[in-house]
């Protein structure tokens, strides 16, 4: 079960996944993946287990995991169409969780334009 005790890790990907999935229904709390299970992080649980029928209880036990993963997995089956564009005279796949110097650099200059 994961709750406020657990380790960073196990709870960076509760994280990753919750945030993935408030990209594409909003009605789900969006949390910051940094490891720390906070009172946004339980709020996101809860926004999540609303949803999708389960005890809005803000805990993380074994159906509300395997829910959030299912929902995490179908979504990015649906969306994860990876982007292919030159950059610096190569060309790069970039899909979603994509960390690279490439990456930082399109997405500074995207920042600066917006």
């Amino acid at each position: 079960m994961i709750v406020e005790n657990t380790d960073g890790k196990s709870v960076r990907g509760l994280q990753d996944m919750l945030r993935n999935i408030s990209y594409y229904i909003e009605d789900i709390d969006s949390v910051i993946p940094d490891g720390i299970f906070s009172e946004e992080t339980k709020n996101s649980v809860i926004s999540f287990q609303k949803i999708y029928g389960l005890e809005p209880n803000g805990e993380v036990d074994v159906v509300t995991w395997q829910k959030i993963r299912d929902v995490n997995n179908e979504l990015e089956n649906i969306y994860a169409n990876p982007v292919c564009f030159p950059v610096f005279g190569k060309r790069i796949y970039i899909t979603k969780g994509d960390e690279m110097a490439e990456l930082y650099v399109v997405q500074s200059m995207l920042y600066a334009v917006f």
